[in-house]
């Protein structure tokens, strides 16, 4: 069962007495999205065989669409940390384009394709120029709960260094608020510390692989 976002409600209570909890909820959201940017650390992957490579547009820069939102409901994506076609690894880099670019190779960096997000669950990734056969590609995304969520998975109420992070951080923003019953600038600045140091080690545990908040999802979406 997933964690609700109610059940950090009385943690946070502690800091911000007489906050309202509807406050302290969209506080928790913003929390857990904020330290899913900060640390990269939760993640979802996705792979897939056998891509029609006649889906590849030869009038948008060689590019693939992926429809994201089937695969990864109730995150937004935050950026790609892996990315391979037929096994092996290319680098990946944001970049817009106003139309097709004809003199797209002009920019292109050897071992590099370059993204965009037309909508917030559509990837787009190009170029893949002269693709003739059929193709695999593997995706691994940080990503972050989605803006208005009421549950999230246990990883964030389950393991103390998010949970802590999650709680400080939360604290901290409530506590800057100015004019209000539980405004406490001297003891947000702690929170703020206190977020900081939490944060920190879901980094660590994250770079020496043993980060919970890593999810892969194999099937066929792309």
């Amino acid at each position: 069962m997933p964690t609700q976002i109610s059940q950090f409600r009385n943690r946070v209570l502690v800091e911000v007495p007489g906050c309202p909890t509807p406050r302290i909820d969209l506080a928790v959201v913003n929390a857990i999205r904020e330290m899913c940017k900060d640390t990269y650390a939760y993640t979802k992957s996705f792979e897939d065989e056998d891509i029609d490579y006649t889906t590849i547009d030869d009038t948008d820069n060689d590019s693939y669409t992926l429809d994201l939102s089937s695969y990864i409901s109730n995150v937004d994506p935050i950026a790609p940390l892996k990315f391979q076609i037929d096994g092996g690894d290319w680098n990946l880099r944001e970049l817009t384009l106003e139309n097709d670019n004809s003199n797209l190779d002009s920019i292109t960096i050897q071992g590099t394709k370059f993204f965009n997000y037309p909508a917030l669950t559509t990837m787009k990734i190009f170029p893949f120029t002269d693709q003739s056969v059929n193709f695999d590609i593997f995706l691994k995304l940080a990503v972050k709960p989605s803006r208005g969520v009421t549950e999230v998975e246990n990883i964030f109420y389950n393991d103390d260094n998010w949970f802590e992070g999650i709680v400080h951080l939360a604290s901290h923003d409530l506590q800057i608020m100015p004019s209000r019953p539980w405004s406490n600038a001297e003891h947000a600045i702690f929170n703020r510390s206190r977020y900081s140091h939490y944060m920190g080690l879901v980094k660590i545990n994250d770079s020496l692989g043993g980060s919970p908040g890593s999810q892969a999802i194999e099937g066929g979406y792309f």
